[in-house]
């Protein structure tokens, strides 16, 4: 038995875990994009098992930002979340 309004993991569909990780990615990339500023670009890699997101100037004169989460459990979506946090904290 579940606790009230809660599924297990079991409950879950393949697709609806796919589903899910593409919408939470999503939703974290956008939100990225909206804290970028202008000229700046954003970019997703997975490094030595961490995620890593940045967001890169056009000017060469500007720094650029990071944010990492390990693999250890954290998505890419987290590592998105961390950097756009860095970047609302900067405007």
């Amino acid at each position: 038995e579940h606790a009230a309004g809660l599924i297990s993991d079991e409950d879950w569909s393949t697709e609806d875990l796919e589903r899910a990780y593409a919408e939470s990615l999503d939703a974290a990339w956008t939100e990225c994009e909206a804290a970028l500023p202008r000229g700046w670009n954003l970019y997703l890699a997975l490094e030595a098992g961490e995620y890593k997101a940045t967001a890169e100037s056009d000017d060469p004169e500007e720094v650029w930002l990071g944010a990492r989460a390990s693999d250890d459990g954290l998505t890419p979506a987290a590592a998105l979340r961390q950097l756009a946090a860095k970047l609302k904290e900067q405007s």
